[in-house]
């Protein structure tokens, strides 16, 4: 397999392996030797290109699954047209009609209240404020790890660094503390709906957060959140 002895003790420097294996053809004698090492490093999850070392399986789920809600989110980035495009202004009228009831104004108020001293209130009630002001998912893993811990629950890890990486990250710990904090499903939103900051499809975090409120106060806990049961009929 090897033509001389210094093939055969030679290291490989694992961060040129990518650059020899699209250059390297089947004539070579370590081509067969590259393509099993990607195999084996491919199935145990290990970047041959970077040298990091494998991580936990559940650590690479949650890493795909962020990805995959990054590419989504980078596919609303276009302006919207046709079917897309009516469902998007349908969802922002219905925003506006949950404004003219005052639910973003009892949403804010009801955050700020409980998280008073341990983080920097939402400024104002209007819609991109709101946004703006969770987008980096902090202010909500603090919110619902508070939540859990009334019921001694574990608390979501969370960080405070400034990428959309971990935005998103905090956003889905986000959705899963409130999973756990038995919020029904149907009522979480993807985290592209905040990210994002597009009126229509903040209104599935408006909604989150406004039956998160009305699950606490089955709870009793303090501060109530006084929002109300909008009805609204389709025109």
């Amino acid at each position: 397999m090897y033509e001389k002895e210094s093939d055969r003790t030679s290291p490989i420097n694992v961060k040129q392996i990518s650059v020899f294996f699209n250059t390297g053809t089947s004539s070579n004698p370590q081509c067969k030797l590259i393509q099993q090492l990607f195999a084996t490093a491919n199935s145990k999850r290990f970047d041959v290109t970077t040298g990091a070392r494998p991580t936990n399986i559940n650590e690479i789920r949650q890493r795909e699954r962020i990805k995959a809600a990054s590419k989504m989110a980078d596919k609303t980035r276009a302006n919207k047209s046709g079917l897309g495009y009516e469902v998007e202004k349908k969802m922002e009228a219905n925003y506006d009609r949950e404004e003219q009831a005052g639910t973003p104004v009892h949403v804010v108020n009801w955050i700020n209240g409980l998280m008073q001293g341990e983080h920097d209130p939402i400024p104002a009630t209007d819609w991109k404020s709101i946004c703006n002001h969770l987008r980096d998912g902090i202010m909500l893993c603090k919110l619902i790890n508070k939540l859990l811990a009334t019921e001694g629950k574990p608390a979501k890890t969370f960080q405070k660094k400034s990428s959309p990486f971990v935005a998103l990250a905090n956003i889905e710990a986000f959705n899963k503390g409130c999973e756990e904090y038995g919020l029904a499903r149907e009522f979480q939103f993807q985290s592209g709906d905040l990210w994002e900051c597009r009126k229509g499809p903040f209104l599935n975090v408006l909604n989150c957060l406004h039956s998160l409120g009305f699950h606490c106060n089955s709870k009793k806990v303090m501060p109530a959140y006084t929002g109300e049961i909008v009805k609204y009929l389709d025109d």
